[in-house]
């Protein structure tokens, strides 16, 4: 059992118009998340035996932020590093230190980047994981630049999204 970080990515634009305090802002984004990590969280019921992953269950429980709570504002940091401004609009406050502009990280993402989440799940639901994850050195390097092939490709399809990041147990 470890620890991994998935981005979870959710329409943004659309909770300004519809939300009008920070509070109704952040409660739409945690029931937006919820919505879709629910589907990969395992029931405590059948943890028995641990992660039925064959079932499509990826974790035992998720937290928004967790372990990487600052995931955001080191997405920003690395950004500002490279010469580069993150997008506007801002992050609402609530979300600022774990989440990022989807276009942001599709920026920010390069191989030898530190802050490459292990999953990416969608805001149509599909989960998007890393794989083989024990390769020897000299292939890792093609590994990464696969998965951040497939990763940009999933973010620049929603560039008004916003990415979480989110702390999952699997």
């Amino acid at each position: 059992m470890a620890h991994a970080l998935v981005a979870v990515v959710i329409p943004f634009g659309s909770l300004r118009d519809g939300s009008r305090t920070p509070l109704e802002r952040a409660a739409s984004i945690c029931g937006r998340v919820d919505t879709l990590m629910f589907r990969y969280e395992q029931p405590e019921i059948d943890l028995m035996w641990g992660i039925a992953a064959k079932r499509g269950f990826q974790c035992d429980w998720w937290a928004i932020g967790g372990r990487a709570h600052g995931w955001g504002d080191d997405v920003r940091r690395w950004i500002r590093l490279r010469g580069h401004r993150p997008s506007a609009p801002r992050v609402p406050p609530p979300f600022r230190a774990n989440a990022v502009r989807a276009v942001d990280l599709a920026r920010a993402m390069v191989v030898q980047c530190p802050l490459l989440p292990y999953a990416i799940l969608t805001p149509y639901g599909e989960w998007i994981d890393r794989v083989d994850e024990s390769a020897s050195p000299a292939r890792q390097r093609k590994i990464n630049c696969r998965w951040l092939k497939k990763m940009r490709e999933a973010l620049r399809a929603t560039p008004d999204f916003l990415a979480v990041a989110v702390d999952y147990h699997c």
